[in-house]
């Protein structure tokens, strides 16, 4: 091996080592502060959610509503709304905590009963969002429910708030 060969590969191997200290060193110091090495793929998460979420409220918050369209929720706008906010009380509460057959059917029932996709998207927009979630997540993660109702459900949910 020439001389200027080996005095590279020797004063390499010495610059290769301090670094490989440092990044020892940091590593120790980074376990310190995080023992569990998760705080930067928490810290993902949380701002992955937080974002997830503000989409949720922007979409929610888009969601046109024609004052004039037909309605089985009341005659004036005004009674509309203020059904939308009782049914969609009614469907959180129903699907709230441990849903039995009766709940699932009472949720099911409200959407058979439910022809127009302005009331739809009243209570869509009335529901907003529990717990992160809003009404389709609710539906959606409803074990406990029926399979053909549940997609007769969110197939009314996409159909009616669909831009």
């Amino acid at each position: 091996m020439k001389d200027s060969t080996k005095g590279l590969l020797v004063g390499g191997g010495t610059i290769v080592s301090l670094f490989i200290i440092l990044v020892i060193v940091n590593k120790i110091k980074s376990f310190a502060d995080d023992p569990t090495g998760l705080g930067e793929v928490i810290d993902d998460y949380k701002k992955n959610q937080e974002a997830i979420i503000k989409n949720k409220k922007k979409y929610i918050d888009d969601i046109s509503i024609s004052k004039t369209a037909k309605s089985k929720l009341g005659a004036s706008f005004k009674t509309r709304e203020k059904n939308a906010k009782m049914l969609a009380l009614q469907l959180y509460r129903n699907m709230q905590g441990l849903s039995t057959t009766a709940e699932n059917l009472v949720v099911y029932a409200m959407f058979k009963n439910l022809n127009y996709k302005n009331d739809i998207r009243m209570i869509v927009k009335a529901f907003g969002l529990k717990e992160n979630q809003n009404l389709y997540d609710w539906v959606k993660n409803e074990d406990g429910m029926n399979t053909t109702h549940k997609n007769y459900i969110l197939n009314k949910i996409v159909q009616s708030v669909q831009k």
